[in-house]
């Protein structure tokens, strides 16, 4: 009977570099894995590593010894950012002769593409930068399977606005699902004029006030917004890291149009923001650089997945990132 080793080596790719939104990666990691479960008649070995904390030669030493009772290893490596020089030497090197038994699945988010490790893990492996138009498929889905648990239908529209408001983000998608659910009530369809009036009181005034304390560097004020926060929504930590990084992305989205020289008029409706908030928006724009507004969503992308694999406490990690984003804002 063939080896795993020999067995797999046609089919699993050595590396992927995946890039896009974590919703998008998260999609394709769950394809990937049902994909070659599915070939192998055997669940594969999934490792999840930071490359910030993991070095390389370390994975590397894994991925070459033989998976116990698996028909396969998949590194998922987060912090491609953190890969110097040497680092990818040390991966061309693997690739040239890698274990046929494991694949590096590199994630990277739209803002931390490497240039240089995108042509290596071309070299020898695939390369998926993932696309707005599977973002919203992928967000489409989620949709639909929340609706099917309520019992609840939502019309074509009223799902376009509802993608469109949340940036298809899958946190911010499943409370505003729950709540609009809630909102219907006895009725069975959830409609655009739902979604229209329920929008305004879904996005907490007190989010737009931490990411004002955080712009205006007062780091005091923030951590006490931010534990407020906390108090009135029963330690939702999740939910809030969620409003964060849809809030960050949205005044990332406004600084690029701006930069491109995009008039108020037209930011406002590309970034789908009220007359009323794009003035204190704009305001709070001007307070960042995008490089670090940038930097703000690769750090909540990293918190998110800390604390969702236990390597991080959700009250202390928030706080750390809170004061550490405020005190750095210049």
């Amino acid at each position: 009977m063939p080896s795993a080793s020999s067995r797999m080596s046609e089919s699993f790719p050595c590396a992927l570099l995946v890039a896009g939104d974590p919703f998008l990666i998260e999609e394709k990691v769950k394809s990937f894995l049902q994909t070659h479960e599915k070939k192998e008649s055997a669940p594969l070995s999934v490792v999840s590593c930071d490359l910030a904390e993991t070095p390389l030669d370390e994975i590397l030493i894994q991925a070459r010894t033989l998976p116990f009772f698996a028909g396969g290893q998949v590194f998922r490596l987060r912090g491609v950012t953190a890969l110097k020089k040497p680092d990818l030497e040390t991966l061309e090197a693997y690739l040239s002769n890698p274990s046929a038994s494991a694949c590096l699945f590199f994630e990277a988010t739209a803002t931390e593409k490497s240039d240089l490790l995108m042509k290596l893990v071309r070299k020898f492996g695939e390369v998926h930068v993932l696309a707005d138009e599977e973002k919203k498929t992928a967000g489409r889905r989620f949709i639909q399977e929340k609706l099917k648990q309520s019992r609840k239908q939502m019309t074509p529209d009223a799902m376009t606005q509802l993608l469109d408001e949340t940036q298809e983000h899958p946190v911010l998608l499943d409370s505003m699902i729950e709540r609009l659910v809630d909102f219907a009530g006895e009725k069975s369809q959830i409609t655009e004029e739902m979604v229209d009036t329920f929008r305004e009181d879904f996005h907490s005034v007190n989010v737009f006030s931490l990411t004002e304390a955080i712009a205006a560097k007062q780091p005091g004020k923030a951590l006490a917004l931010l534990l407020k926060y906390m108090d009135d929504n029963d330690k939702d930590w999740v939910g809030l890291l969620g409003l964060l990084h849809w809030q960050i992305r949205r005044l990332w989205q406004i600084k690029v149009l701006e930069e491109q020289g995009v008039f108020e008029e037209e930011i406002q409706r590309r970034a789908k923001v009220s007359p009323k908030q794009l003035p204190f928006l704009m305001r709070q724009v001007k307070r960042f650089t995008r490089d670090q507004l940038e930097q703000s969503l690769e750090e909540l992308f990293q918190l998110d997945w800390k604390i969702k694999s236990g390597r991080a406490e959700e009250q202390p990690a928030l706080e750390a990132w809170v004061v550490r984003t405020a005190s750095s804002i210049s």
